[in-house]
């Protein structure tokens, strides 16, 4: 199968009506006159963001996520996105029709799970591990878009959701006898596979948090360097509670013992949880979750926004912790 015939046959069902059937070189697409266009991309490439070899479905998934959860940051909706995709020349063609049929079925699953649809891209071979990206297109309400620059002195400081069980999602998938020998059970096991292979990003609580919050970002790097981003972006200091940050049961069980501090800190550094940290006014606290409560969202607030510059986790003796890193780096 080559390339056009797996545009026409995988992904031109995907498309809407702005992908003008994937039969031009561009896409066409016209917003309301009372919405902000929101813009992002993210790229995964083979052996870095997601394992060799695994080319289908679940890549899709991730791929989605990665982007959709930056839109959720900024309390959008998706309406659309580009899509790149750099297949591996080694695949034989049977095999290479089996991954394209699958990832294609991955990227089918979210867009009718959060209702948008495929405006086009480019498909090419590489000698090189595949590598993807998208180019995701979401809409707010003029003027609603929650940045990272707005949040204020006094300010608390919320997180959704549970942190650091993807990472040991991935710890699983990396090395099982270094999760194993925690005894985790079965219940433990498949709350970290599905925080790492299935996230969901946030979309859900895009209302709630355009009404309330003054600065959010999407949890990817780890919930203490997305604080960093926050703090620098609104020339804030950001403090934040380790013993506050909520863990899961199971993920708490892995945090038993004398370095439990530094587990903690591990998680909370991690990233891959695709949850939100945002900031709101203290006198919106109940709003916030009354508003999560009707959407079975859990938020919890881990700290606050003070005068001064960058971030600074507390012990359990209000001390501030001394820290190697603040989250995943790229570099």
């Amino acid at each position: 199968m080559d390339e056009f015939d797996w545009i026409q046959t995988y992904l031109a069902p995907l498309a809407g009506p702005e992908g003008l059937q994937l039969l031009d070189d561009a896409a066409l697409y016209t917003p309301r006159g009372d919405q902000d266009l929101i813009l992002t991309q993210d790229s995964l490439i083979e052996g870095i963001h997601f394992f060799k070899g695994e080319y289908g479905a679940g890549t899709a998934n991730r791929l989605m996520t990665v982007n959709l959860s930056d839109l959720a940051a900024k309390g959008a909706r998706p309406v659309g996105y580009l899509l790149s995709v750099a297949w591996p020349k080694h695949l034989k063609s049977a095999d290479l029709q089996g991954w394209m049929q699958a990832f294609s079925k991955g990227l089918k699953t979210e867009q009718e799970r959060f209702g948008f649809s495929l405006f086009g891209g480019d498909t090419v071979k590489t000698d090189g591990p595949m590598s993807i990206s998208a180019t995701f297109i979401g809409v707010v309400p003029s003027g609603t878009a929650v940045l990272r620059s707005g949040a204020q002195d006094g300010d608390d400081i919320w997180v959704t959701g549970t942190i650091g069980d993807a990472y040991l999602g991935l710890r699983l998938a990396q090395d099982t006898s270094s999760i194993l020998k925690h005894n985790p059970t079965p219940e433990d096991l498949w709350v970290w596979e599905e925080a790492f292979r299935h996230p969901i990003p946030k979309l859900i609580f895009r209302k709630t948090l355009r009404r309330y919050a003054t600065a959010c970002a999407d949890i990817s790097d780890g919930l203490l360097s997305e604080a960093g981003h926050i703090a620098k972006a609104s020339r804030k200091s950001l403090i934040v509670r380790l013993d506050d940050i909520p863990i899961s049961s199971a993920s708490m069980k892995w945090c038993v013992g004398k370095d439990n501090k530094a587990k903690r800190v591990e998680l909370a550094t991690a990233g891959d949880d695709y949850e939100l940290l945002f900031t709101a006014r203290p006198k919106n606290a109940d709003h916030i979750q009354i508003g999560a409560a009707k959407l079975n969202l859990a938020v919890t607030r881990v700290g606050k926004v003070t005068e001064g510059q960058g971030v600074k986790c507390l012990g359990s003796d209000g001390k501030a912790l001394i820290l190697e890193k603040l989250g995943y780096s790229h570099n």
